[in-house]
């Protein structure tokens, strides 16, 4: 916590540039850091067919400020 929010941001947005492993765990870390980090959460992400809608369903429930996607795998 004694570091910056923008610090953490910046650290989160490199970090999380695999799959969606890294901002889904960082999730669980703790609420500050969950918090923190949901910007980046849906930063990159690897997509099977079958999680196409349930993916869908999650970004239409996101404000369209929280849909910031970068890479998508499919």
């Amino acid at each position: 916590k004694n570091c910056p929010t923008e610090i953490w941001g910046r650290i989160f947005s490199l970090a999380c540039v695999d799959d969606g492993f890294t901002g889904r765990s960082l999730s669980r870390v703790s609420r500050y850091i969950m918090e923190a980090s949901k910007p980046y959460k849906y930063q990159c992400l690897a997509v099977k067919d079958h999680q196409l809608r349930p993916l869908a369903l999650v970004f239409k429930k996101l404000p369209t400020d929280k849909r910031r996607v970068r890479c998508l795998f499919l």
